[in-house]
């Protein structure tokens, strides 16, 4: 196994901004390289910065970048806060979710991509039975479109501050209260 294409294709998907499979990930290897879908399997289940996202069909493990699931669960609540709403039924987030490449039987992938980011506060398990909630969406829908606007940037910023670990290793919290620290001390307060 060439260490050095493992690692450039590690590099190419980890700016992909969608969910791609193995085989996808191979076929962007030069054929003669030597790398097999084992290996490569290996290769992105111990790198921290990617999720995997197990589906019942033949392709075998869809995976995505975490920065990329992040990024579309701040989207998608300032979408929802734009339009007022905060919550969405189980089948409306499944059909959302072919906008980062995750499609046909969505079930555990859903599940996992929920599960994350509850981490962070971005989406929720409602109290209804296949009803998620999203709590920025939440607390922005009672803001003007100003406000939203507003909150989107520093939140973009707060995620691209150098001095945020994107490693996914450390604690989701303590993560938060570091890129918080970086800001105003009033707009920290408020966000908290």
């Amino acid at each position: 196994m060439d260490n050095k294409v493992v690692s450039e294709i590690l590099q190419t998907f980890s700016a992909h901004q969608r969910a791609f499979t193995i085989e996808e990930a191979l076929a962007f290897a030069d054929s003669d390289c030597g790398i097999t879908a084992e290996d490569l399997n290996a290769a992105f289940m111990n790198y921290p910065q990617f999720m995997c996202l197990r589906r019942a069909d033949p392709g075998g493990a869809l995976l995505i970048a975490k920065k990329d699931v992040i990024r579309w669960l701040i989207n998608l609540n300032i979408r929802l806060a734009i339009a007022g709403q905060c919550r969405l039924n189980k089948r409306k987030l499944s059909l959302l979710m072919d906008s980062i490449g995750v499609v046909g039987d969505t079930d555990v992938a859903l599940e996992a991509i929920v599960r994350f980011g509850q981490q962070f506060g971005l989406v929720g398990y409602a109290y209804t039975q296949d009803q998620y909630v999203f709590p920025i969406a939440h607390i922005l829908s009672f803001t003007p479109r100003s406000t939203v606007m507003a909150a989107t940037r520093m939140i973009y910023d707060l995620l691209d501050k150098n001095g945020i670990n994107l490693s996914f290793e450390d604690d989701p919290k303590q993560m938060i209260l570091t890129g918080l620290s970086t800001l105003n001390p009033k707009v920290a307060q408020v966000l908290q």
